[in-house]
């Protein structure tokens, strides 16, 4: 909401003002606390990266029969000296979690520190089938779930001008309305603010009214007590690729484009205005052909992976999850549609 109604990123006071006070929220909760716990419970960057780690293809994991047999150190969370034959000294665990506990990837950050630290080999570094966690050892939580489908939000509310040009022109004027431009107390910003929330609760409601739906058709089904449909927490998950993938999507703009000419608009920001001009920086920004193929590919990838999620995780038939699919194919081509087209 801030981004989009206050022009975030078009405003370095703004920016900087953000990022000082991330960086500021994890110098102080390191300094009263312990194991990054503004990172883990307060940063909304670090739930973003914990939910989408739980998709990554990586993993570090520790054999529990090795570590519950042999080990009598527990170097690899408490840290401690090195310890024969092959283990380091190290200062344990910044998370304090032990691997061979580990339920998913939410808050390993991969540092490699129970590596380096078990004397025995039993953590190791493992590739996996993406998104395994979520339909094996995942324990679903509303909180999560929330903020997965405020992410999955954010791309439909990053995208409020492409769909203001379907709308007309008074819907352009409302989404281009910012704080900069308008008074908090004008009808124009109000409006505006009113549209990004709808954005925003958009995917969630689309969901959860999926979801119900496809309840409500299976109550009055013959085989209702046969299986019992999983709740919508642990079925929300599916979601979860189509919302990494949309929003990388999304920011392959500035990531295959702007990013590329940051060495020119620096040496133009600190007053090197001959050099930024003399084409001695390179600019390394990809044809927009490339970028729309690329945020293509992203949203395709996203749809085709929540959709075998789904299917997996609510453990019914393509039939019977038929509501649910729609959906995930609904939000799919409704990105492709602001993003791509």
């Amino acid at each position: 909401m801030w981004e989009e109604l206050w022009d975030l990123e078009d405003h370095a006071r703004l920016s900087s003002s953000l990022l000082l006070l991330i960086t500021a929220g994890a110098v102080i909760g390191s300094i009263f606390y312990e194991h990054r716990v503004w990172c883990r419970y307060l940063c909304p960057i670090g739930g973003m990266n914990g939910l989408f780690a739980k998709i990554s293809a990586t993993e570090l994991r520790a054999e529990q029969g090795v570590c519950s047999a042999q080990c009598s150190s527990y170097g690899c969370y408490k840290g401690g000296p090195a310890v024969p034959p092959n283990g380091m000294e190290t200062e344990g665990c910044p998370m304090g979690l032990h691997p061979a506990q580990l339920r998913d990837n939410h808050d390993c950050v991969l540092c490699g520190s129970c590596v380096q630290a078990c004397p025995h080999g039993s953590v190791r570094f493992n590739l996996r089938p993406p998104g395994i966690d979520l339909w094996t050892t995942n324990q679903p939580s509303a909180h999560e779930v929330g903020l997965l489908f405020l992410l999955l939000g954010a791309a439909f509310c990053h995208r409020l001008p492409e769909t203001a040009v379907h709308l007309g022109q008074f819907a352009d004027e409302v989404v281009s309305s910012t704080a900069q431009t308008h008074s908090v107390t004008s009808t124009q910003f109000q409006m505006h603010a009113a549209a990004a929330v709808c954005a925003l609760v958009y995917p969630g409601t689309l969901a959860f009214a999926s979801h119900a739906l496809s309840n409500t058709i299976h109550e009055k089904s013959a085989d209702a007590r046969a299986c019992q449909p999983q709740a919508f927490v642990e079925e929300a998950y599916a979601y979860l690729p189509l919302c990494w993938l949309g929003l990388l999507a999304h920011f392959l703009d500035i990531g295959l484009g702007e990013a590329g000419k940051v060495l020119p608009v620096a040496a133009r920001s600190f007053g090197f205005e001959s050099i930024a001009t003399s084409g001695f920086l390179p600019e390394l920004v990809a044809d927009e052909h490339v970028i729309s193929f690329c945020q293509g590919t992203c949203i395709l990838a996203g749809t085709a992976w929540s959709l075998v999620l789904l299917r997996y995780n609510a453990k019914r038939t393509w039939k019977e999850i038929a509501p649910q699919t729609l959906a995930i194919v609904l939000l799919g081509s409704q990105l492709w549609d602001l993003i791509v087209m």
